[in-house]
């Protein structure tokens, strides 16, 4: 795939876009936890926000970086 400005810029904006899609996930996990009187569940919904953060926005291929041989 050829990256020209247009791609670029695309590509660019669907990442912000994920990242702000990421946090609020994470953001209403923490609320959740906040909410939640079960210290086990507090600790789940806690251990899933950090999760959700702290996973490598590397190894999350947008759409056109998708392995095409799955079925």
């Amino acid at each position: 795939m050829k990256d020209d400005d247009d791609t670029m810029c695309y590509r660019s904006e669907l990442e912000a876009a994920v990242k702000a899609e990421r946090e609020a996930c994470a953001a209403l996990l923490d609320a959740n936890a906040m909410a939640c009187e079960n210290p086990i569940y507090r600790s789940l919904l806690q251990a899933n926000a950090d999760a959700i953060r702290d996973r490598d926005p590397s190894n999350m291929p947008l759409f056109d970086d998708w392995n095409k041989d799955w079925k």
